[in-house]
């Protein structure tokens, strides 16, 4: 973790052994310090795991929000929860944002025809969109292209070491998710 705070797995295990520990404050101020550097979906996942209801699961993104929020990350994280949340026009404006801060992939169409679900407008051109764009990041294997559900130190499929990156997929090619 200390060579690479950025690094998302790294700094889960560092906070989940801080948690384990009683320092849940210390455990928080890494991820964030982490986020400030990559965001990450599992960092929030951490961060979001203890909030019970859609008002606390907000403002714990707030805070993530406030450590890098001109990332596309935290504007999806933000509009999922103000959705969540039942506040479509943050989560327009939040999804929206995300859209115009890089290439934006299925994930991000998705959430723009939730919002239109639920504001009681037609989502067909979002999810045609959605069907068409670059498929989302996710955990991916340098060596064989293999798509993971979490990091892994070696490939579960092709068993190359240090090969799995957050990425999306190169070309158009969709491939298989494995529950790893």
């Amino acid at each position: 973790w200390k060579a690479n705070p950025g690094f998302a797995p790294a700094a889960l295990v560092h906070a989940a052994a801080l948690r384990r520990e009683g320092r849940e404050a210390k455990a928080e101020e890494v991820v964030l310090e982490a986020w400030r550097s990559t965001p990450h979906p599992d960092l929030a996942a951490f961060l979001l795991a203890d909030a019970a209801d859609p008002a606390a699961r907000l403002r714990v993104a707030v805070k993530l929000s406030n450590a890098h929020a001109e990332h596309v990350e935290t504007q999806y994280l933000l509009g999922r929860l103000s959705l969540a949340a039942g506040d479509l026009h943050e989560a327009g404006f939040h999804a929206e944002r995300a859209r115009s801060l890089a290439v934006p992939t299925r994930r991000i169409f998705l959430l723009l025809a939730d919002i239109a679900v639920a504001s009681k407008q037609d989502p067909a051109t979002l999810l045609r969109e959605a069907a068409e764009a670059p498929a989302d990041p996710t955990w991916r294997c340098g060596q064989c292209g293999t798509a993971h559900a979490r990091w892994h130190l070696a490939c579960p499929a092709c068993h190359a070491p240090g090969r799995i990156a957050w990425s999306i997929p190169q070309g158009a090619e969709r491939q298989r998710l494995t529950a790893s």
